[in-house]
């Protein structure tokens, strides 16, 4: 069997062989893909260790080319060792990825400690999907967790005030500030380039102020220049995401985030959180980023829902 998957878990537990293409050359690894990534290290660190001797030794030959090249008796001795170093194969240095953003919330306000609060909600459209009560509070992150169809995307656009409930009430604690992650990618002008669309937004920053967070998340010279109706959907997520970033909200509502990602840009999204102290209620079907980023999860079954707390290690 082979298989192409952006799903980690899933290629933990079916797959016993990855092949990696990275630049046009393929990779075997015998492993799953947790297993692959342990022996990519490895052979990053093996490689990078040869590429430092190597260094040493270039080093060691110019200087000794430098000393004798002048010198008529050791003229032949320094011209062997020119073509010796000319002959070389010249290592580079490994690194892990080439192409990550870097993602780096922060919350322009502490809010406080009850961040939002659902009073018998009702949530649905002709008839409820689900009733919730639950307090949402600082610092957390939240995974909503479900089959399609029970409800998670209506109950993040319910909380968010995007749709109103079919009962009760969303109450948002004090200096809450919200940022919405919308999986449709609705709220672009497909007409405006990448710059235009961040710029507009933002009319307050300066040009290094807006180039430099589009830059982290790889809109680099030209591509700031494109229109945003030819983006992939992997890009728009991207230039999504530099907007909410931007914001700087303490809580942030996530509906999808890592639908038309890559491993990579979901390795990236999963570092976000580390220095943010705001609080973020997401939906994802991916497991392994639920497992990386959840520190509570809300499971959806038969219209109940469900809280667990994630133990601490």
């Amino acid at each position: 069997m082979v298989v192409v998957s952006h799903d980690r878990l899933f290629l933990d537990r079916v797959c016993n062989v990855v092949v990696e293409i990275d630049d046009y050359q393929a990779t075997r690894f015998e492993s799953n893909y947790s297993g692959y990534l342990k022996q990519k290290e490895i052979m990053i660190e093996r490689h990078n260790v040869k590429y430092e001797n190597q260094q040493r030794e270039i080093e060691r030959l110019e200087k000794l080319i430098e000393k004798f090249r002048y010198k008529r008796s050791k003229a032949a001795f320094a011209q062997s060792k020119i073509k010796y170093l000319d002959r070389m194969d010249k290592l580079e240095k490994k690194t892990e990825s080439k192409r990550e953003f870097k993602a780096d919330f922060k919350a322009r306000l502490r809010g406080g400690k009850d961040v939002l609060t659902a009073n018998e909600l009702q949530v649905g459209y002709d008839k409820p999907l689900l009733e919730f009560s639950g307090i949402f509070n600082r610092g957390k992150r939240y995974a909503i967790i479900g089959d399609n169809g029970t409800g998670k995307s209506t109950l993040l656009k319910t909380i968010s005030g995007r749709m109103e409930p079919l009962s009760g009430e969303v109450l948002l604690g004090h200096q809450i500030e919200m940022g919405y992650f919308d999986q449709q990618l609705l709220e672009f002008n497909m007409n405006k380039t990448v710059l235009e669309e961040v710029w507009d937004g933002f009319p307050e920053l300066d040009h290094t102020e807006i180039r430099t967070p589009l830059g982290r998340f790889l809109f680099k010279g030209e591509e700031v220049f494109k229109s945003v109706g030819v983006l992939s959907w992997g890009e728009r997520v991207r230039l999504a995401l530099v907007k909410l970033m931007l914001k700087q909200d303490n809580l942030l509502i996530l509906d999808e985030p890592t639908n038309h990602l890559d491993i990579q840009g979901k390795e990236a999204l999963e570092k976000a959180p580390s220095d943010y102290d705001g609080t973020m209620i997401f939906v994802s079907h991916d497991r392994y980023f639920i497992e990386k980023m959840a520190t509570d999860t809300y499971v959806i079954k038969d219209g109940a829902i469900t809280h667990t707390e994630k133990k601490s290690d």
